[in-house]
């Protein structure tokens, strides 16, 4: 007997996909918060009413939601499965609305609702619903092949193939940010950026060789200076200044600035392309910035980006803030397909996620722990930037995501949150 399978049923629907190890990773720290606080919350209340049918008839709460929570909190420890049985984000806040008219203490109610919101944000960016996320979760690991989804030979897949069609291949591409606030004026923010693309290779034919740059968003707000070189020198043209020239392959390329709108792009031509051609270049740029959004008041350091745009064997990124940021901020880090334009709204972030998500990697204060195996004089590039600065590369402390293979055309973000006080 055949079975039938109507039209658009979820028979005819695309498995879930699995979370990645760092997805998961994620969520299990979502998972621990909200049993942690929660289960505090819980423990405030008379032990009579600690069940769920007088839970609910106490603060006035639909009953299955009371159920779920203390079906999750019947559990010894919190695992992902936590995730699963919790109630949607919206039965959540009515809890916690009820429980503060109930009298409960202020301290554990906020940290309780911070909680809900890492939890909504993990939906948000994860799968979109708590359903999705139900089924993501219920999907397992990201196993796929035994090389997983966006796994290293993917990826290296990946990369020979878009150097077959682009006819260019980057073998190291460090990106490098730094951020100070200005000396005199604490609401001016002082950003710089280097970026080299180490053993590049071009064949005739292919397409150019690009180093793009620009705001990651609009509300960074730069001032009317523009962009310029690192001896302040616009950017813009043909510009020998702009090339970091201990850094390139002599005879030195042809770099051409082009701005355009809140954002410049750099072209390098090789000397001459009779064939393949591999060469080094480094360039960079400064611009200044409101520190606060003037329109929202919000800090205008919120993302920063790369974007993988040319197939890379070995990617950093780098950011260094001064030491007066450092502590106002918390960081994450994000890997999503490139869209038109720098932003992704967080209701829309998790259609565009990779599979495999960078992890941060404290660099600490200074300089001490730039160095890759893939270019020996990652230091000495780095010490080079921060002179041509005039600033302490000691005053500052790094951040660095690395990764092997990046996926091609995604862009790898840092993200800044202000951290309150």
């Amino acid at each position: 007997m055949t079975e039938h399978k109507p039209n658009g049923t979820l028979q005819d629907a695309p498995l879930p996909i699995p979370l990645t190890d760092g997805e998961q990773k994620r969520a299990a720290r979502v998972a621990s918060r909200m049993y942690a606080e929660l289960g505090r919350l819980v423990e405030e209340l008379p032990v009579p009413i600690r069940r769920a049918s007088p839970m609910s008839r106490r603060l006035n709460v639909v009953r299955n939601t009371c159920q779920r929570v203390v079906a999750t909190l019947g559990d010894t420890e919190p695992s992902l499965e936590t995730l699963t049985k919790l109630p949607g984000i919206k039965g959540l806040e009515l809890l916690i609305e009820a429980m503060h008219r109930y009298g409960l203490t202020r301290s554990n109610l906020e940290a309780a609702a911070t909680a809900i919101k890492e939890f909504s944000a993990l939906i948000d960016d994860l799968a979109g619903s708590h359903t999705r996320l139900i089924a993501r979760l219920a999907a397992g690991s990201a196993d796929l092949d035994n090389d997983g989804l966006g796994g290293l030979q993917s990826r290296i897949d990946l990369v020979t193939a878009a150097t077959r069609i682009t006819g260019r291949h980057t073998r190291f591409n460090p990106t490098a940010y730094a951020f100070r606030a200005d000396e005199k004026n604490p609401e001016v923010l002082h950003r710089a950026m280097m970026q080299a693309m180490i053993g590049t290779t071009v064949v005739p034919g292919g397409m150019p060789c690009m180093l793009e740059s620009g705001l990651t968003t609009e509300s960074m707000h730069a001032t009317r200076e523009g962009f310029r070189e690192l001896n302040h020198e616009p950017a813009i043209g043909s510009n020998i200044s702009a090339l970091l020239q201990s850094f390139t392959s002599r005879p030195m390329p042809t770099i051409t600035t082009q701005p355009v709108g809140d954002r410049i792009t750099r072209i390098i031509d090789p000397t001459s392309l009779s064939g393949p051609v591999t060469f080094d270049v480094a360039s960079a740029n400064r611009s200044v910035h409101h520190m606060h959004d003037p329109e929202t008041g919000k800090p205008t350091l919120n993302e920063v980006w790369t974007l993988v745009n040319a197939p890379t064997k070995h990617m950093v990124l780098d950011i260094f803030l001064h030491r007066d940021l450092r502590e106002r901020f918390k960081t994450s880090a994000d890997a999503l397909f490139w869209r038109p334009g720098l932003d992704h709204p967080a209701q829309t972030r998790w259609m565009y996620t990779v599979p495999v998500q960078p992890t941060i990697t404290d660099l600490g204060p200074g300089l001490g722990k730039v160095a890759c195996e893939d270019y020996a004089r990652m230091p000495e590039l780095a010490e080079a930037f921060f002179d041509l600065l005039g600033w302490d590369p000691d005053e500052f402390h790094g951040v660095r995501l690395d990764v092997e293979y990046p996926v091609w055309r995604a862009g790898y973000c840092l993200r800044f949150d202000e951290q309150t006080r």
